[in-house]
């Protein structure tokens, strides 16, 4: 056994690197990630192993850290394999620097093989180390634990109250209407936008001028109008305090999320039993439990009462269609309010739900707190 380690250095180095993550148990994933990235630092400045083994068994590691020794307990549970590796990705990626991690390995191990010396090995790598570290200690995109985004899913109503959705499933078509058009007649396991809706709205800015500055396009693309209801959803529950700024990752957190959250949760329930079947209903439940909305200068935050009974002081199933709809008007964030002319940019709703317009603008009013006919309002 002492020959066999003795000639397979790059064993050692996973099942050190290993214990040295698992080891601390009150040790934050951040500070787990932090002490692989410093041990293989370490291991390039003082042992002879390749940049490929250094490399491989710090993903090794990585991932079971991430993936499998994880006190997430509903990521380790609900996510399939295929959805494992999709998370370790895209967490090494972008929010724990892997990229970093990996070009200043590459950089320290070419810098010892080039004869620079040791000496300088030595500063360039405890300099890569120090910039690893200081990056994970800055944190500016961080993604919540997928038990802590489902806790906030079915705080309210769980999927299995299908019963309760139901009586208000034509409030959710209103919304859908106004929010995501294809929301009820997707498939199942569909909840982001598609590569053709994002091809659409890149074909859109496609120009000349917006070539000449492909960042902004690209964050036009991604403004709001290319996500789904799922997608809001998984943005508002799922990302820490600061990260909504950072808009390309977050986009991508929400393409990818919010297919693996809410399919690794729906799929927990057999697939022709009642919650199931009822499934889209308990999402734009928990979205209207979840979500803010403004009016004006004030704006509504869920707390122990959602926005709904903030507003209106009574609970979703006892408000009317023109009282929800106006709840709906306050979604896009208005810069200047909501008025008459963001009522009539959902005139076709109106008609298709045969909505009051005398009740929709008393209900605005009421909303508002100020004269109806204020026009001046977006």
């Amino acid at each position: 056994m002492e020959s066999f380690f003795s000639q397979n250095t790059s064993i050692l180095f996973v099942i050190a690197l290993f214990y040295t993550a698992i080891s601390g148990l009150n040790l934050t994933t951040r500070l787990r990630v932090g002490l692989v990235y410093s041990f293989s630092y370490l291991a390039i400045l003082f042992s002879s192993l390749s940049y490929c083994a250094i490399l491989a068994g710090s993903i090794v590691v990585l991932f079971l850290i991430l993936e499998v020794f994880n006190a997430d307990e509903k990521l380790v549970k609900i996510f399939s394999i295929p959805y494992k590796i999709v998370d370790f990705l895209f967490r090494i990626i972008f929010e724990y620097y892997g990229w970093f991690y990996a070009a200043t390995v590459f950089i320290v191990l070419a810098t010892a093989r080039s004869g620079i010396g040791s000496f300088g090995t030595q500063i360039i790598g405890i300099a890569s180390m120090i910039g690893a570290l200081l990056l994970l200690s800055r944190s500016p995109f961080s993604i919540k634990p997928v038990s802590k985004t489902l806790d906030a899913l079915t705080a309210k109503h769980a999927m299995s109250d299908y019963r309760l959705h139901e009586e208000n499933h034509e409030k959710f078509k209103i919304l859908a209407q106004m929010e995501d058009h294809t929301f009820f007649s997707r498939k199942e396991t569909r909840h982001a936008i598609t590569f053709a809706q994002v091809a659409k709205g890149i074909k859109k800015h496609l120009s000349l001028r917006h070539l000449s500055h492909p960042i902004e396009t690209t964050k036009m693309v991604f403004q709001r109008g290319y996500g789904t209801i799922e997608m809001q959803l998984i943005r508002t529950v799922g990302i820490e305090l600061g990260s909504y700024h950072y808009r390309i990752r977050r986009k991508i957190f929400e393409v990818l999320y919010s297919n693996m959250i809410l399919n690794g949760h729906i799929r927990q329930f057999g697939k022709d039993s009642e919650a199931r079947k009822h499934a889209r209903d308990w999402i734009a439940q928990s979205y209207i439990d979840n979500v803010s909305v403004k009016f004006g200068i004030r704006e509504f935050f869920p707390s122990d009462k959602s926005t709904v009974e903030q507003i209106f002081e009574k609970p979703l199933h006892e408000l009317s269609n023109e009282e929800f709809f106006v709840w709906c008007l306050g979604l896009p964030y208005f810069k200047i309010g909501v008025g008459k002319r963001a009522v009539s940019r959902h005139q076709e709703v109106i008609e298709q739900f045969n909505l009051d317009e005398k009740l929709v603008f008393e209900a605005l009013k009421r909303v508002n707190g100020k004269p109806q006919g204020d026009s001046t309002s977006s």
